[in-house]
């Protein structure tokens, strides 16, 4: 039951690693780095891309929908 919380993707959402790769397919670059906040009553993937153009972006997408914010 342990394994569950750890990848809530089983239960609808998306997890931390799908979140990354869905950043990555809209905005090429490198990701710098991935992480799950809380924002509200929500779980939120922040993922921070290193584009080529030298800007860094944070991409928000939604744990439990999977859309982006």
């Amino acid at each position: 039951a342990q394994r569950d919380q750890l990848f809530p993707s089983q239960r609808g959402g998306v997890s931390l690693a799908q979140a990354t790769s869905m950043a990555q397919g809209r905005y090429q670059g490198r990701v710098v780095k991935a992480e799950t906040v809380q924002m509200g009553d929500r779980l939120v993937h922040e993922i921070r891309i290193l584009g080529d153009d030298g800007r860094v972006r944070t991409v928000r997408i939604d744990a439990q929908t999977g859309s982006f914010l």
